[in-house]
């Protein structure tokens, strides 16, 4: 946390605008729930398949993607 504020991750962020929940975006990707959960809050680093999967299902460029692993 930085001055108490917590930040959201730009992961995060794409999965409330696709209007998602975690467990749901994790079962696309064929990840855990809690494997995607830590990658979200910043408490794991996601793996280059991790990303790569969600290129894919989700159908995003490879700048946006990039965006997906930088936290905010």
């Amino acid at each position: 946390m930085q001055g108490g504020v917590r930040l959201e991750s730009n992961l995060k962020k794409f999965r409330k605008k696709i209007k998602m929940k975690q467990e749901e975006v994790a079962k696309i990707i064929n990840y855990s729930r809690q494997y995607y959960s830590c990658v979200e809050r910043g408490k794991k680093r996601g793996s280059v398949e991790f990303y790569q999967r969600i290129q894919d299902k989700f159908d995003l460029t490879d700048a946006e993607t990039w965006v997906l692993t930088k936290n905010t």
